[in-house]
């Protein structure tokens, strides 16, 4: 019991201090995109959410994603999903990703419909009041539309050795691998070129 108080004021504070994260999911657009490691972006047929992350990740500027790059991008996103510095994503901070910094994929299937989840309604009490998400898209399998990999949740499934949480090396070594996957020419860069299209789940309509 006292373990479950200690995880319940750790997410209470972690919700509390939410609103200072930046996220690129904060921008009301028609298009989401969830990166190779699972970080959300949103945007337009003017401004596609999959070359954001691309350019963003490409440090260099080159045009193309090195293995290096991959790696970097992704333990940045690591640091904004391990809250407490732990050098580990854990449950708590894996339902903090879920629930709030990809909000527009959590969902809850109720009685055989498509719904939205809303920490004001399924939420636990941690999650009241959380801010709120300008966007909601519709959908029953997770972040699957609208990554690369069809991945429910690309964080949790860097999860390598199923102790239910995800280290900084898990992450590393899971962006390496993605890294590998997408590479289809074997020269170890990424071209935008040789990038799949953007997801078919991505062009859904949002729903407010």
């Amino acid at each position: 019991m006292r373990g479950l108080l200690k995880l319940s004021s750790r997410f209470a504070a972690i919700v509390a201090g939410l609103a200072a994260l930046p996220s690129s999911a904060q921008v009301a657009r028609d298009q989401l995109f969830v990166s190779p490691m699972g970080e959300p972006f949103l945007g337009g047929k003017d401004a596609p959410p999959d070359t954001a992350w691309f350019v963003g990740a490409d440090a260099n500027q080159d045009g193309k994603l090195s293995t290096d790059e991959m790696t970097a991008d992704a333990a940045r996103f690591f640091k904004t999903l391990d809250i407490d510095k732990s050098g580990e994503v854990d449950p708590v901070e894996l339902e903090r990703y879920e629930m709030l910094i990809a909000r527009e994929i959590a969902v809850r299937d109720r009685g055989g419909g498509r719904g939205v989840f809303d920490p004001e309604r399924d939420g636990n009490d941690s999650l009241r009041g959380a801010p709120p998400a300008p966007t909601r898209y519709v959908g029953r399998e997770g972040a699957a539309p609208f990554n690369y990999f069809q991945l429910p949740e690309p964080v949790a499934s860097a999860d390598i050795n199923f102790n239910r949480g995800v280290s900084a090396s898990e992450f590393g070594r899971v962006a390496e691998e993605r890294f590998a996957r997408l590479d289809t020419n074997r020269d170890g860069m990424l071209s935008r070129g040789e990038l799949p299209p953007l997801p078919r789940g991505s062009k859904r309509k949002a729903k407010r």
